[in-house]
């Protein structure tokens, strides 16, 4: 019994190393998912609350968008936006009568990007009922978004139990990269 118990032992062992070699492979192949997923998805940004055209024909709908997304920018974020900056733009869900759905807009580089995120600022400002209440967004994996919610409602619950939450708003920054909350003063009008 003993001889077997040994046997068995040495052939546990002798399998247990090629599963420890693969092991790091696996948790390798998923990080790597995981930065070509962040790579695929660094020249996007989505277009929250964007108005969307009821209209059956999806190419009315698609052009519609685009002439939407392009006069937000040029008229209220103040950038210019050449023919082939942007590689590829849709809407993100079903439709669904009443619901507007997120405006998914790929550009050709990341300094476009930026640009309209700089802009996006001008947002504030806006009194035109077409454009009011629009945000503008980084497209971050489901891993980053996880990340994200995490340090907010973190943030929220520590200033719950200091109890000065009234003033205040949380706010992440470093999505892409190392999510942090700040608190900023609101601003009562």
């Amino acid at each position: 019994l003993e001889m077997r118990v040994n046997a068995l032992s040495n052939s546990v062992a002798t399998l247990q190393k090629p599963v420890e070699l693969a092991s790091p492979n696996i948790v390798g192949s998923s990080n790597d998912a995981e930065m070509k997923d962040k790579d695929s998805r660094k020249k996007n940004l989505i277009v929250y609350k964007l108005r969307e055209l009821q209209s059956d024909d999806v190419d009315d709908r698609r052009a519609a968008d685009i002439a939407s997304f392009v006069e937000l920018c040029i008229g209220t974020l103040k950038v210019k936006l050449d023919q082939g900056d942007i590689e590829r733009c849709y809407r993100l869900g079903r439709r669904e009568e009443g619901k507007i759905r997120p405006f998914l807009v790929q550009f050709v580089s990341e300094v476009k990007k930026y640009e309209i995120l700089k802009g996006a600022k001008n947002l504030k400002l806006v009194h035109d009922d077409v454009y009011k209440g629009i945000s503008i967004a980084h497209d971050l994996t489901p891993s980053q978004r996880e990340a994200v919610k995490k340090v907010l409602n973190d943030e929220k619950e520590r200033l719950a139990m200091g109890g000065n939450q009234e003033n205040v708003k949380v706010i992440v920054v470093g999505q892409t990269s190392k999510p942090r909350a700040i608190t900023v003063p609101v601003k009562h009008s």
